[in-house]
């Protein structure tokens, strides 16, 4: 058997990707993500092992920082191919102080805070696209900070996963509120005024909703924001972090939940106290729900999978808010 070796300096360019690929077999392969995951999620610097990739891609996009050299052995009698990268420089327990993650975190977290109050106590608050261009400057200096696509959310390689997990939670929402709308003794917090009419529910869910609201907010949370959290302090951080700065960005979209919700109403009533119950109810449960985006998000890899989630949280909500007037 005749063995060829093929050597390339991550820094001298592409490895040899086209010689090797048809080699690759599908079933033994993993992909050049997995790698690249577990070297960016380490604290330290760690020998990552023997990898098969998937369809000939090589681990050139492993951080260069981290890798010194990558070779694959591609010999004539097999039908897979392994790769190995080797981490630089060597194995070592010096902890460098995140710097430069810290100060990321503070920048998206303060862009967060500013749009927030620009959205909701300033005359553009009257404006549609105000959330939706401050995500889009959130999403900018995400990227200038250096966040790839694969660190937001949005690689082409998990799509497929991403909408199956999305999929299927938006399906565990409707069945829930459909449950909820039925039971009289539920049905009254469906009861939301701003939804008091089919049209009104309609144009919220196909529109406002996903253009307002969930695009931007997941884009801003589940895509800068976790990688940037992620980066810092890995998944427990963004769990924790990312869920309760989630549930505080409501602070302002909640501040009239009580007076205008029958169900809230009357299990609160009304006045001052009523109103800050109203708002510490909302911060729960969305810090509740942005723990369940940021679970799918990590667990799909992908932000498709807490936008179909969150997209049928409010708008299945709104329409079952219409519905619950006609009954």
């Amino acid at each position: 058997m005749r063995d060829r070796l093929i050597w390339e300096s991550v820094n001298g360019g592409a490895c040899a990707c086209d010689t090797i690929a048809s080699a690759v077999e599908p079933r033994l392969a993993r992909t050049y993500a997995t790698v690249e995951r577990t070297v960016r999620s380490q604290a330290w610097k760690w020998t990552i092992g023997t990898f098969c990739v998937h369809s000939g891609k090589c681990l050139a996009s492993v951080p260069r920082k981290y890798v010194t050299s990558l070779f694959a052995v591609a010999s004539a009698g097999l039908d897979f191919v392994t790769m190995t990268a080797i981490v630089a420089p060597q194995l070592t327990h010096s902890r460098r102080f995140p710097v430069r993650e810290i100060l990321s975190v503070f920048a998206v977290v303060a862009l967060l805070v500013g749009l927030n109050l620009v959205a909701h106590f300033t005359p553009l608050s009257m404006w549609f696209f105000t959330v939706p261009v401050g995500a889009i400057i959130v999403l900018g200096v995400g990227k200038a900070l250096g966040h790839t696509w694969a660190d937001i959310g949005l690689s082409r390689r998990t799509v497929k996963k991403g909408m199956l997990y999305g999929g299927i939670a938006a399906g565990a929402v409707l069945l829930a509120v459909i449950i909820g709308m039925l039971l009289p003794i539920t049905r009254d917090f469906f009861l939301s005024d701003t939804y008091s009419s089919a049209r009104k529910a309609l144009l919220a869910a196909f529109i406002f909703i996903p253009i307002q609201t969930v695009l931007p907010e997941e884009l801003a949370f589940r895509g800068i924001l976790h990688s940037s959290l992620h980066k810092l302090g890995g998944f427990k951080t963004v769990l924790v972090a990312g869920s309760l700065l989630f549930g505080l960005w409501h602070i302002g979209s909640s501040l009239q939940l009580t007076s205008g919700n029958a169900g809230l109403t009357e299990l609160f009533g009304s006045g001052t106290v009523a109103q800050w119950a109203g708002i510490g109810v909302a911060v729960l449960a969305t810090s509740v729900a942005g723990a369940a985006f940021t679970w799918l998000r990590h667990r799909s890899d992908s932000i498709l999978a807490p936008i179909g989630l969150h997209w049928a949280f409010n708008a299945f909500g709104a329409l079952a808010a219409a519905a619950a007037f006609k009954l």
